[in-house]
């Protein structure tokens, strides 16, 4: 108590190897460390007790209080991050880590807020993440006029990335259509792992342009990282403490507008929001090039669109709210993109070969311009009426 700042804000933390007495009494109804944090710290002794001995100093960590108090962004947490501190002993040498949280109130507050629970302030809580990308626009031609696209996500540090289903023959202005949902589990908030960075939650977003045959490798039309600590951080000051599923909130990201959503076939609103994306290589598709060259902006230079709703939410909501992934049946299921017919092998496929003939031709009549199924309709006729001719010379058949 009584510390002002700005001063010598450091506090102290020393972890020594303390000897109890056997003669200290511990009462039955409270445990031993409820004891000594109401009794001990305060020097307060049961009857018959002796006084605690420190015999030698393990490890040290130091505390800078002014960097927190004088934070901004650290007096606007609600929940106080936990942090890992090393213990160092008088060699520099660290001799075990510490968790703890430090909150610091101005002297005339404190006693109008009471510590809040250290117990479930201690705990994580188990998050999932839904994606749903919705459709791609104005992608960068990789295929002289089209590319067959696919879009990967990766949520940087949490298990490998995932991707949807491939739209071939997507043209720059045309969208890509997908309603593809994707979902991450497994995560906890904070992070129980020291080493990992729990407030950069970062996810990859990647547009690729696959082979249609499968034979080389996908080419990179652009990428972009998202960061997503605000949100999984949301999702736990709203959840915390929560024991039942139909108390617990979804966040979702903020749409630009009112008005962005999109729905499932249950009718269920999905906020939505618009990202450009970059090529990974930098200007002019190409590696080593400096993004900062005369000329060169992210916001008309970029390569790729996607539309794309995020929820966070505590995996107990999940379990209680399943949904289906990419667009298949199940629960909250999205509706089917509404995609022209695709290219398809013409002995495996027949119908689906068909259809894309068929939305070719009209492509081409509505524009007015030839395409290669009309040069092959034109090949096909001429063949058909050579055989006709040679088989009506051959055989007799009868004059058309």
């Amino acid at each position: 108590k009584n510390c002002v700042l700005p001063g010598a804000g450091q506090l102290i933390i020393s972890l020594c190897d303390a000897k109890l007495p056997s003669e200290l009494v511990v009462p039955a109804d409270i445990g031993v460390r409820e004891f000594w944090r109401e009794e001990v710290s305060e020097g307060k002794f049961l009857p018959g007790a002796h006084n605690v001995r420190f015999a030698k100093t393990v490890g040290q960590t130091v505390v800078d209080l002014e960097d927190r108090w004088f934070c901004e962004a650290w007096q606007e947490e609600k929940y106080k991050p936990r942090e890992t501190r090393d213990l160092m002993n008088e060699r520099g040498v660290s001799q075990g880590k510490l968790s703890l949280f430090i909150d610091i109130l101005e002297q005339g507050k404190a006693d109008d807020e009471p510590p809040l629970d250290i117990q479930m302030m201690g705990k994580t809580l188990p998050m999932e993440l839904r994606c749903v990308v919705w459709n791609t626009k104005d992608t960068a031609c990789k295929n002289s006029q089209t590319s067959d696209v696919k879009v990967g996500l990766e949520l940087i540090g949490v298990g490998r990335g995932k991707e949807t289903d491939c739209h071939n023959a997507v043209k720059r202005k045309a969208f890509g259509m997908f309603n593809y949902r994707l979902k991450f589990k497994g995560m906890k908030y904070p992070s129980p792992d020291p080493t990992f960075p729990t407030k950069d939650f970062i996810l990859r977003l990647m547009v690729q342009s696959v082979d249609f045959l499968g034979v080389r490798a996908p080419h990179a039309i652009a990428e972009g990282f998202l960061p997503l600590g605000e949100l999984f951080r949301d999702c736990m000051q709203r959840n915390i403490g929560k024991p039942s599923p139909d108390e617990m909130e979804i966040v979702d990201l903020r749409p630009e507008k009112d008005g962005n959503v999109e729905v499932d076939e249950e009718g269920t609103k999905y906020p939505f929001r618009w990202y450009k994306l970059c090529h990974p290589g930098g200007p002019g598709c190409k590696t080593n090039k400096d993004f900062r060259k005369v000329g060169y902006d992210f916001d008309k230079n970029f390569q790729c669109r996607v539309q794309l709703t995020l929820q966070v939410m505590p995996r107990a909501k999940g379990r209680s709210i399943p949904a289906s992934i990419g667009f298949r049946a199940g629960p909250a299921k999205l509706k089917d993109p509404n995609r022209p017919p695709q290219p398809a092998n013409p002995i495996f496929a027949p119908d689906q070969c068909a259809a894309y003939i068929a939305y070719v031709c009209m492509e081409a009549i509505n524009k007015k311009k030839p395409c290669c199924c009309c040069l092959s309709c034109c090949v096909l006729i001429a063949l058909i009426l050579v055989g006709y001719f040679y088989l009506q010379g051959v055989l007799g058949l009868p004059p058309l």
